[in-house]
């Protein structure tokens, strides 16, 4: 049995199993009241040491308690109890064991429970995802982290900024290695507001602040060819007035120069306007498929444990026991014994596809409002209940989804170099499966609580049945039975085969 903490007790049956078990036969070999004291083989290597280390060697084994406790061996029955008690958690502790020592070294490192949540918070919040509000896609989160690096370790945090600017990343648009500087500051000059506040921190000047930017004059354009005035036009004030004072052949051909360099502006930012329109549609389609796979990853976590929760709902739902094809009841055939479990089987099966669907749309948003109300009546789930549960929902949407985005994008980076996750994703994996193994912890207990209020609807029935049965004398025999009395049986008439009719005479002595 599971309680609350999810630590399993040893329940009744375990602690006295020996009671359900046959009567051992004389020759079956079972130990007397003596092997009490007797221990088992002795074992090799780490077996036999743990063997010597387990308080409970030469205890004899849970078999062998059995026979003990049927034959009413003194103090077998509460050894049976210390043994089927003990076991389980002997378990759960070497577990606990496996998974703490990898630990030890670091828990030494902190006083109490507050300073490793403290230094575990501050890491997730450095390295946490969030998405972007204009794009979707997923990005690193790590605004919360500055802000508190900056309010609980300030000189760490202009240390730190400090370090990443001065060292190397790789510009994204570009492929190049260059400096966090200098990728801020192209990021400043593309931003004519922060390039603006830029210049005057730096102490520069724009030219174009002190620059004229008049317009040519009639008299200016008098010498440039029709067809390469609006390329004149477009020059600036300084090459204007030096290029006015040349000869009319030589602007001619200063200006078609020009006239080719735009062109080929022109068509560069075009091209560079394609490409950054193919790079958008790829990024699209990358963040589409990356959203399927982590849609993807979520669905095939739920459909692995809900098929897994599934077939043990299946297993509990033993509403009606199968008759024993070795011990019939009287008067039915093999064939009948065989259809009569097929209906039962199938009986059973439709009361777990039940339990199952009603567990099932509970977690769908579009059928809950049909099942929650009903559960709620019945004592299932309370708010409290639910709230944890929508919880535990809500974290594996998000880690789920979030991991398998970010696994696809790694992936591609990676180029079939083999991608390994980093702590961030990582983290994201171990969230999602613990919020999924907590969401089919609730499940079980909606099931389990689901299949004992079908028990009670049987149990109801089953004595309905049986009241009813009861109160019919006349189709009912007593149940401690009653002699065959001859005077008082109805005879069996003899019939004439020509005429097989009972007479008035006949019918009215039988009926009355």
């Amino acid at each position: 049995m599971i309680d609350d903490t999810g630590v399993s007790a040893p329940s009744e049956s375990t602690a006295v199993q020996a009671a359900d078990s046959p009567p051992a036969s004389p020759s079956s070999g079972a130990p007397n009241e003596q092997s009490l004291a007797t221990s088992s083989a002795p074992v090799q290597g780490q077996e036999q040491q743990s063997a010597q280390n387990d308080p409970l060697t030469g205890v004899p084994s849970a078999d062998e308690l059995k026979v003990l406790v049927e034959q009413k061996v003194p103090h077998a029955e509460a050894l049976a109890r210390l043994r089927g008690a003990y076991e389980p958690l002997k378990t759960e502790f070497s577990e606990f064991k496996s998974k703490v020592e990898p630990f030890q070294p670091f828990i030494e490192r902190f006083e109490n429970p507050a300073q490793l949540e403290s230094t575990l918070g501050l890491y997730d919040s450095l390295i946490g995802w969030e998405r972007d509000p204009s794009s979707g896609q997923l990005i690193p989160a790590t605004e919360t982290g500055a802000q508190r690096l900056a309010q609980e370790f300030p000189l760490h945090a202009d240390f730190l900024a400090a370090d990443l600017l001065n060292g190397e990343t790789v510009d994204p648009s570009t492929g190049r290695r260059m400096t966090r500087m200098d990728v801020a500051l192209e990021g400043i000059a593309k931003d004519p507001t922060r390039r603006a506040s830029a210049l005057k921190i730096l102490g520069a000047v724009e030219p174009s602040s002190i620059s004229p930017q008049w317009q040519p004059t009639p008299e200016e354009l008098e010498n440039v060819p029709p067809e390469l005035q609006d390329v004149y036009k477009k020059l600036p004030y300084e090459e204007r007035q030096e290029l006015k004072l040349a000869s009319p052949d030589y602007i001619k051909s200063q200006l078609q120069k020009e006239k080719v360099f735009q062109e080929l502006q022109a068509e560069r930012e075009a091209s560079q306007q394609r490409e950054q329109a193919q790079i958008q549609a790829r990024e699209q389609y990358i963040a589409h498929q990356a959203s399927q796979a982590g849609e993807q990853h979520l669905q095939a976590l739920l459909s692995d444990k809900l098929t897994t929760f599934h077939n043990s709902v299946v297993e509990k739902c033993n509403f009606i026991q199968p008759i024993d094809p070795q011990s019939p009841p009287q008067g039915m055939t093999a064939d009948q014994v065989q259809t009569m479990n097929a209906q039962i089987d199938q009986s059973n099966k439709a009361e777990a596809a039940q339990i199952t669907a009603m567990v099932v749309a509970l977690q769908n948003e579009q059928t809950r409002a049909f099942v929650l109300p009903l559960l709620q009546q019945i004592g299932v789930i309370d708010e409290k209940f639910l709230r944890e549960m929508d919880a535990a929902a809500s974290g594996l949407g998000s880690n789920a989804r979030n991991y398998g985005e970010l696994t696809y994008r790694g992936k591609l980076q990676s180029n079939g170099n083999g991608y390994q996750p980093d702590a961030s994703v990582t983290g994201l994996g171990n969230a999602a499966n613990q919020n999924l193994n907590r969401l089919i912890h609730y499940a079980n207990q909606v099931a389990g609580r689901l299949i004992e209020k079908r028990s009670q609807f049987f149990a109801l029935k089953a004595q309905d049945h049986n009241s009813t049965l009861n109160s019919a004398v006349g189709v009912r025999p007593s149940v401690q039975g009653s002699a065959y009395d001859p005077s008082s049986a109805t005879p069996q008439l003899q019939r004439d085969p020509q005429n097989p009719w009972p007479t008035r005479r006949e019918i009215e002595q039988q009926y009355s």
